[in-house]
């Protein structure tokens, strides 16, 4: 991947390792002030889970080791999208996977889409899997030792996909990881910008770690748990993606320089990642919170499917089920008589939360 060789040769060349997205530290700071900013939308033990949490902040660059090619090459593009490059994608109505985008991506560039990269389809992958994660912690029931130890590889599930996801989301409020220009300006250049291969370290590693007891990083906004994933997270890669000139003209004026922290354009420089790190605690507080509460939806969902499948086939009736979240019932499949069909619908009927249904029912009689 080139942006694996450019961080590499740039690592090389200023004797530190790799840039990687707001370096450990960074991650870290972000994971932790989106955790220290969760209500009582999400379950306590979660909410108790602040050092975890920030411990996974960085976990997917702990992963990127070089001697393990399939691993580190196949999951570099997940870190970064090069928005320019995404030629047909509106990111306002973006393919809902990874495999359409990458199909129009490589149609119309005629370029390997994982040059372009995926990471806001890593990010969406996430909330929807720590969304399932939920859901499938409400079904884990019993008390006894077996049921003790699902419940307790579930909350780990949760954990740890909640933890990574903060890294994506926080790969994607910085600028160099949403634009051609990762590393050194790319193209025409009037105004001037850096173009060295060091550009990407020297903003989100070393500047960042210089300037870190300066990063006063807090949620403050109120909580919300009705986001839609994609959209939130496409308006984020559009966002950061047009913040990159803000980004260079720091980096040219010297703002990420040795000592330029001391500088007006330095102190500018802090307020740019300090906006940048708080934009991605806040999304990534409220991706967490709407997880949860659309897992424990879906949770009730599945259980409310559950009880409804084994009612019927009690009755002798082998008919499809499905439950949307907000408890509306379909029931399909096929019948021998009409007595099975009313069979059907009491069922459903008597079932506690229930909130509206339909039968689509084909009759064999």
């Amino acid at each position: 991947m080139r942006r694996a060789a450019a961080s590499f040769a740039a690592a090389c060349c200023l004797l530190c390792g790799p840039a990687w997205g707001w370096g450990n530290q960074g991650h870290e700071l972000i994971n932790r002030a989106a955790a220290r900013a969760l209500g009582e939308e999400v379950p306590d033990w979660l909410r108790a889970a602040e050092e975890r949490l920030a411990y996974l902040g960085p976990e997917p660059d702990r992963w990127r080791v070089r001697e393990l090619e399939t691993l580190d090459r196949g999951a570099a593009p997940d870190h970064y999208i090069d928005l320019e490059w995404a030629r047909g994608i509106d990111p306002k109505t973006p393919p809902p996977t990874r495999h359409e985008f990458a199909r129009i991506v490589a149609r119309n560039l005629r370029r390997s889409p994982d040059n372009v990269g995926y990471a806001p389809y890593r990010a969406i992958e996430l909330c929807q899997r720590l969304e399932a994660h939920i859901a499938s912690l409400a079904l884990v029931d019993g008390d006894g030792p077996a049921a003790t130890a699902r419940r307790r590889q579930a909350r780990e599930n949760v954990l740890f996909t909640a933890g990574i996801l903060g890294h994506y989301v926080a790969d994607l409020s910085n600028p160099h990881h949403c634009s051609i220009h990762f590393n050194g300006w790319k193209g025409p250049n009037p105004k001037g910008y850096p173009t060295d291969a060091g550009t990407h370290w020297r903003f989100e590693s070393a500047f960042v770690e210089r300037v870190l007891d300066r990063l006063e990083v807090r949620v403050s906004a109120p909580v919300r748990t009705d986001l839609d994933y994609g959209r939130a997270v496409w308006d984020l890669v559009v966002e950061s993606n047009g913040k990159i000139e803000e980004l260079y003209a720091l980096d040219r004026d010297g703002a990420f320089a040795p000592g330029g922290e001391e500088r007006p354009e330095g102190r500018r420089g802090v307020a740019f990642v300090v906006e940048r790190m708080n934009r991605a605690a806040t999304l990534l507080r409220d991706l967490w919170s709407t997880a949860c509460a659309r897992g424990t939806l879906r949770g009730r969902s599945e259980a409310l499917r559950l009880r409804i499948k084994e009612a019927l086939r009690a009755a002798g009736l082998d008919l499809r089920v499905a439950v949307r979240l907000d408890g509306h019932v379909r029931v399909w499949g096929e019948i021998h008589s009409a007595e099975e069909g009313r069979r059907a619908r009491a069922i459903v009927a008597a079932c506690e939360g229930v909130a509206s249904s339909e039968f689509r029912l084909r009759a064999l009689y």
